[in-house]
């Protein structure tokens, strides 16, 4: 009697043990599959922006990028309403920040919580930011 309750304890830790290893490599798989993501998004809005070409200031914007896990962007991308398409471009940023956001709950990753000022963009032939001081 001792004997079989021994193996079944013995077969509940191996199983258990199994279980949780599966869980590790599933989380594993997760969050290579959202740095995948993320960094297909950013390629795939760099393209979307193309070269940001412009002839005044008021053909540049931005969008933001990512999200910092206090909250809040992580960076911005400058782009030109001249010649981006920017119904996709703010679908393809929402999805960054998303899955930026998702990336950060499931890794538990911390950030120094400083909060990104959005850039002061200009035409300078391409839209760009600003220099500040």
């Amino acid at each position: 009697m001792l004997k079989s309750s021994l193996s079944i304890l013995l077969l509940v830790i191996f199983l258990a043990s199994i279980v949780s290893c599966a869980a590790n490599n599933d989380a594993t798989k997760t969050v290579e599959n959202l740095l995948g993501e993320i960094a297909a998004l950013d390629l795939e809005i760099d393209t979307i922006i193309g070269a940001a070409l412009c002839e005044d200031n008021s053909q540049c914007g931005y969008v933001e990028i990512g999200h910092k896990a206090c909250g809040g962007p992580a960076g911005f991308k400058i782009y030109s309403f001249l010649n981006t398409d920017t119904t996709l471009l703010i679908e393809k940023s929402q999805k960054h920040v998303s899955l930026s956001k998702n990336y950060n709950e499931l890794t538990g990753l911390d950030s120094d919580c400083s909060i990104e000022q959005p850039p002061i963009v200009i035409c300078n032939i391409k839209c760009i930011s600003e220099q500040k001081g």
